[in-house]
């Protein structure tokens, strides 16, 4: 039987075969952040004050003579992703990017678990915001608004309907009618560039190990109704996410 490809010129196959290998090592974009983070070298060069070189930058990581090769690689590969900017002078240097900085340990944006009770429960709250420790399937507070940021995709429709159940029921005793705030990504295919459609399936094919999903509007909507709300508003809010505000 011929080969599909014949016939195809050798620049199609070539970038092909890229596309293929990129797809086949992409767990080394994962893994390489994972070491730079392991290495606390997002810190390092935030304590640094400026671009820190190589040299500094071994030195401080206590690497044997034979490995400054492969931090230098790692950090050129991190660099080409976006994670770190090469900066030569007389010595090649880093310096973070708006991503690293993300990554800077003890920073007010830096990303932390926010999800076991314990962690909230001791948390000092202001005039207007109270964190309260607890079971969102068991019950949530009486609350003029109820914010779910990456909740939801966690779950499978059963639970988060049971979990929106719950916050109807928070934001409509006492005779009041307060709303849910859902902070989440919203699948469009159509409308979304590539690269953002992109992150959005990767998440999804990603929330299959915990049984959960990411969902289009239609999807989101249906649980809306199953949940009791009568009616939604979907914002663009950054990047991949969406704001999404349903009401009883």
């Amino acid at each position: 039987m011929a080969s599909s490809l014949n016939g195809r010129k050798p620049s199609e196959i070539f970038k092909a075969q890229a596309l293929l290998y990129k797809h086949i090592f992409a767990f080394i974009d994962s893994m390489s952040l994972k070491w730079a983070v392991e290495m606390n070298i997002p810190n390092i060069i935030h304590n640094h004050g400026k671009p820190i070189s190589l040299s500094n930058l071994v030195s401080i990581l206590q690497v044997p003579s034979s490995k400054i090769g492969n931090v230098r690689r790692l950090m050129r590969y991190l660099a080409h992703n976006g994670f770190f900017e090469i900066i030569t002078k007389e010595e090649e240097s880093y310096a973070l990017t708006v991503a690293s900085e993300l990554l800077v340990r003890g920073s007010d944006l830096c990303l932390a678990p926010m999800v076991e009770p314990q962690v909230v429960e001791n948390l000092s709250g202001s005039n207007n915001l109270t964190y309260v420790g607890g079971d969102m399937f068991t019950s949530i507070p009486n609350a003029d608004a109820v914010l779910l940021k990456y909740i939801l995709h966690n779950w499978t429709d059963k639970d988060c309907t049971r979990i929106l159940k719950k916050c109807k029921e928070a934001v409509t005793n006492d005779g009041k009618k307060g709303k849910v705030i859902i902070i989440d990504m919203v699948i469009n295919e159509k409308k979304d560039e590539n690269q953002v459609t992109q992150i959005k399936l990767l998440m999804d094919v990603n929330m299959a190990c915990l049984n959960g999903k990411e969902r289009n509007e239609e999807e989101w909507k249906k649980l809306f109704i199953e949940a009791g709300f009568q009616d939604y508003k979907i914002s663009p809010l950054t990047g991949f996410l969406s704001l999404i505000e349903i009401y009883p």
